[in-house]
C-alpha cells in the first residue's frame, strides 16, 4: 500500500500532470481559432522536440536531421491518404517509414560520433528536403501537396483537432518517460555518458543506438503526418534545416536529458513570437537567438533544470 501511495505521488506531483492540466483548459479560455491553430502547431513541435531529446540529450546522438523524419512523416502519410488509404492508417505508415528510414541511417552512422556524426545527419536532412523539391513527379515540387483529406469520424474544427494534437502530445510523453526511467533509458545513458564504458560493460552500444533512433524518428514521422492532415496542405519546407535549428533551440532553451524541458519550450517559443508578431515579423528568429546566448550564459544546462530546485521544494512540502 505504501508503494502504491508514493507511486500515486510522485503521478500528480509530476510536472508534466500539470501542463497537460494546463494544456487540456486551454480551449475553454482561449476559443480564438488562430489562438487554437497556434498551440496545435506547437504541440507537433513539443513532439519534435521530446523525440529530439531522447536521441541527443539521453543518448548521446547528435543529430541535425531530425527534419527530414518530419517531412518523410507528413510525405509519406499524405501520398497514402491521397491514394485512397485512410488517413488513420495512412498516419501509421508515414510513422513507420520515417522510423524505418532512421533505422537505416543509424546503422550505417553508428560508428560516427560528435561532430562527424552531425554533418552525416546534416546531410541526410539536406537530401530528404532536395528529393522533395525535385521529385516533381511524386512530391509535385515546390507546389507541395495540396487536398490531404483530415481523419475521418473527428469534427475538422479547431477545438477537436486540438485536444487530438493533446491525445498525440500526451502519448508521446507517456512513452518517452516510460523509456527513460527503464533499463533501456539507463543504457541510453550509459552511452551517452561514455560509450567506450558501456561497450566494456556488455552494453550492445549498436543496438541501442538504433532504437534510440527507431523511437525517435517513428514520432517526428508522427508529428509530421498529424500536420500533414490538420492543415491539409504540405511543402518541402517541412523537411527544410530551419525546422531542425528551431527544434534543437527548443531542447537546448529547455534543457537536454529532461524530456519535460524540451515540450515546454516549445510551447513558450510557438506562442511568444506570436504575441509579439504585430511589432516584427522577423522578431521571432530574434527572439530564439537572444534566448538561446542568455541560456547558454548564465543557464546552459537549460531553464527547466535551473528552475528544479524551486519545483522540489514546493514538492517536499506536500502532505506525505
Amino acid at each position: 500500500m505504501d508503494a502504491i501511495k508514493v507511486r500515486f505521488k510522485s503521478l500528480y506531483t509530476h510536472p508534466a500532470v500539470y501542463l497537460l492540466i494546463f494544456l487540456s483548459l486551454v480551449p475553454m479560455f482561449l476559443p480564438s481559432p488562430y489562438w487554437l491553430h497556434v498551440m496545435i502547431m506547437a504541440g507537433l513541435y513539443a513532439i519534435l522536440a521530446v523525440s529530439w531529446d531522447l536521441l541527443v540529450g539521453y543518448c548521446g546522438q547528435v543529430s541535425f536531421g531530425h527534419a527530414g523524419f518530419y517531412g518523410i512523416g507528413a510525405y509519406v502519410s499524405a501520398l497514402s491518404a491521397l491514394s485512397g488509404i485512410s488517413p488513420w492508417l495512412s498516419l501509421l505508415l508515414g510513422s513507420l517509414t520515417a522510423m524505418t528510414i532512421g533505422v537505416l541511417i543509424a546503422l550505417p552512422c553508428a560508428k560516427l560520433r560528435g561532430p562527424y556524426l552531425a554533418v552525416a545527419t546534416i546531410g541526410f536532412g539536406e537530401i530528404t528536403y532536395l528529393i522533395l523539391l525535385n521529385w516533381v513527379e511524386v512530391t509535385r515540387g515546390s507546389l507541395g501537396l495540396g487536398g490531404i483529406p483530415p481523419f475521418p469520424w473527428v469534427p475538422y474544427t479547431k477545438v477537436f483537432y486540438y485536444y487530438l494534437m493533446l491525445s498525440f502530445f500526451s502519448l508521446t510523453l507517456f512513452i518517452m518517460y516510460k523509456t527513460v526511467n527503464s533499463n533501456i533509458g539507463l543504457r541510453f545513458r550509459a552511452i551517452r555518458d561514455d560509450e567506450l564504458l558501456a561497450s566494456v560493460m556488455r552494453i550492445n552500444t549498436l543496438l541501442y543506438k538504433v532504437l534510440a533512433f527507431a523511437i525517435s524518428s517513428f514520432f517526428a514521422g508522427l508529428a509530421g503526418g498529424f500536420g500533414g492532415h490538420f492543415i491539409t496542405v504540405i511543402a518541402p519546407e517541412t523537411a527544410h534545416i530551419s525546422v531542425t535549428a528551431t527544434v534543437v533551440a527548443m531542447a537546448v532553451i529547455g534543457g537536454r536529458g529532461t524530456i519535460f524541458g524540451p515540450a515546454v519550450a516549445a510551447f513558450g517559443l510557438m506562442i511568444a513570437p506570436e504575441l509579439l508578431r504585430e511589432i516584427s515579423p522577423y522578431l521571432r528568429v530574434f527572439l530564439i537567438g537572444l534566448l538561446l546566448i542568455v541560456v547558454m550564459k548564465f543557464a546552459p544546462e537549460g531553464i527547466v533544470p535551473r528552475l528544479y530546485p524551486i519545483y522540489k521544494s514546493y514538492r517536499s512540502q506536500l502532505p506525505k
